[in-house]
């Protein structure tokens, strides 16, 4: 009996301690994720992101680029290829722009989304992030990295099978461009100088 009482003791006291020791873990848990999330909230202050809404405000004042504007900026032929059929919206509050330059089977597609206006500051939001981005991944196709050439900070996705380039950029914090191509890197970057979007606010 009295060496059961003694087992039942020394049971109660080895309760008692891993109770103990559980209640401090779970409280240094509790402790550093709060931590974290304290810093990552301080992190996101100085982040450039924190000026995407003030830009989206600023833009949503501004007028659209005018059909005009657009008509007389698009190239006839980029990169040695020919235009083909292309789309132009001009609203009061947003403004697009769609076309495709080819020749055979090389091709160059080109989306244009203004970012003024109302709806427009909306539609190219989401696109602030990529200059903040820092991209470096290969994947099962390919790869999809952040670039910089000529000023400009995109968003490169190359798929290997198909031999195809997609990027998407923020010009000037404004004009959210979307390229899709067969051709090689350096054609295209050069085909993004040649288009020279500056123009389009002339």
């Amino acid at each position: 009996m009295k060496y059961i009482k003694q087992g039942i003791a020394i049971a109660l006291i080895a309760i008692i301690a891993f109770g103990c020791k559980k209640d401090n873990r779970d409280n240094q848990v509790v402790e550093t994720k709060t931590s974290k999330t304290s810093k990552s909230d301080e992190e996101r202050q100085d982040t450039p992101k924190s000026d995407w809404r003030k830009n989206v405000k600023d833009l949503e004042a501004l007028k659209p680029l005018t059909k005009n504007a657009m008509e007389n900026w698009l190239p006839t032929n980029i990169a040695g290829l020919e235009r083909g059929k292309h789309t132009i919206n001009a609203y009061e509050d947003l403004s697009t722009l769609n076309t495709k330059f080819q020749c055979g089977e090389t091709f160059l597609t080109l989306n244009i989304v203004d970012g003024a206006g109302t709806r427009g500051s909306q539609l190219v939001a989401p696109a602030h992030i990529i200059a903040t981005q820092n991209l470096d991944q290969k994947t099962h196709t390919g790869y999809v990295k952040t670039v910089k050439k000529n000023g400009i900070i995109a968003n490169e996705r190359y798929e290997d099978a198909i031999k195809k380039y997609n990027l998407k950029f923020l010009y000037k914090n404004r004009l959210y461009v979307t390229i899709r191509s067969n051709l090689k890197r350096d054609q295209i970057w050069q085909a993004i100088e040649d288009m020279d979007f500056e123009n389009l606010f002339n």
